[in-house]
């Protein structure tokens, strides 16, 4: 049996950072400015003549986007292992800001490869799509609030202090999806009937106002009508491919996985905004292989399927239209 000593995790190590770093950006004065050790002393981990440290491979993953587990967990162990982004409700806009630039900083390297490539199952509508439209990204982020007892809210969603570099960084993330070669989007065939209902609990709970409501429903329409353009076209406004497939079963979560050259990654939503992914082989491939299965239950409305496509906008907008704004039913 082999031991642990057996494996040049530096070399992995190393290999990783490299191919994470932009085009003619030197790894080695990298180091020296983010460990602050040496010329000399970099070069020495590089050629592994000195191994890295525990405390600079923990600092180096995290910097670097890298994955421990596929760097030596899949070599020492048969289980598997999971990155939970988690926004602490004590420091939420801090963490949500970590959250997002972590998937930004992955995102954004997956799609450098120009055969990278995305699928993500929707049982709710899909985070890539939405951070232009003002008040849906607030209530997201509203409701996540309410969720985590954090009762004092403000009286309308306009009124929700976000900071700039958050929103910044909102639509950075969103922008790396769109930049992926080909992405995939699975609708859930429920995916806007949840999602009203609640915006209509929370209505009446006072949580967002009637004016919120009516804004909600003009950036969903809006919303349908970008989808539906995606839809029809193939792709978006980069020149990337999109498919739009609408499922017959439903889902009971939001989930899917993004790979490229030598990379993958998968990746799980829970708790409204929090998520957790793994870069695990073996349940990267579990996952590519359970949405694969998915679209042999769905239907491609992109570039094709014109009737099941019509159809689909024409209900989800008789929805959206059919939201109340308030608990009298005024609309």
């Amino acid at each position: 049996m082999r031991s642990l000593a057996d494996f040049n995790y530096g070399d992995e190590l190393v290999r990783a950072m490299k191919d994470r770093l932009p085009e003619g950006v030197n790894l080695a004065h990298t180091l020296m400015d983010i460990l602050c050790l040496g010329k000399e002393s970099v070069y020495r981990r590089l050629r592994g003549e000195v191994p890295f440290t525990f405390n600079e491979v923990v600092f180096l993953a995290k910097h670097f986007n890298i994955s421990l587990d596929g760097i030596m967990g899949e070599k020492v162990s048969n289980g598997a292992m999971f990155n939970l982004q988690l926004v602490d409700s004590e420091n939420e806009y801090r963490n949500y800001f970590e959250m997002l630039n972590y998937y930004y900083n992955i995102f954004s390297y997956v799609a450098k490869d120009p055969a990278s490539e995305m699928n993500i199952a929707c049982n709710i509508i899909p985070y890539a799509l939405y951070p232009s439209y003002n008040y849906l990204t607030r209530y997201r982020l509203c409701r996540w609030l309410y969720h985590n007892d954090r009762l004092t809210l403000p009286s309308t969603l306009e009124n929700l202090e976000m900071p700039r570099k958050l929103i910044e960084m909102q639509e950075k993330m969103a922008d790396s999806i769109k930049n992926i070669n080909s992405v995939s989007f699975i609708f859930d065939c429920n995916v806007l009937k949840s999602y009203i209902r609640e915006v209509e609990y929370f209505c009446a709970l006072k949580v967002i106002s009637a004016e919120d409501v009516r804004n909600m429903k003009k950036e969903l329409l809006q919303l349908l009508d970008e989808l539906e353009r995606l839809a029809i076209d193939g792709h978006n406004n980069l020149g990337k491919q999109v498919s739009v497939y609408l499922s017959n079963l439903d889902f009971e979560s939001t989930y899917g996985y993004a790979e490229r050259d030598n990379f993958q990654i998968c990746f799980f939503k829970v708790h409204l905004i929090n998520s957790f992914d793994s870069q695990q082989k073996l349940i990267c491939d579990a996952q590519k292989s359970w949405i694969r299965a998915l679209k042999r239950h769905s239907t491609l409305i992109s570039q094709s399927a014109e009737a099941e496509r019509i159809k689909f906008f024409a209900e989800h907008r008789k929805l959206v239209n059919s939201i109340k704004p308030d608990p009298d039913g005024i609309p």
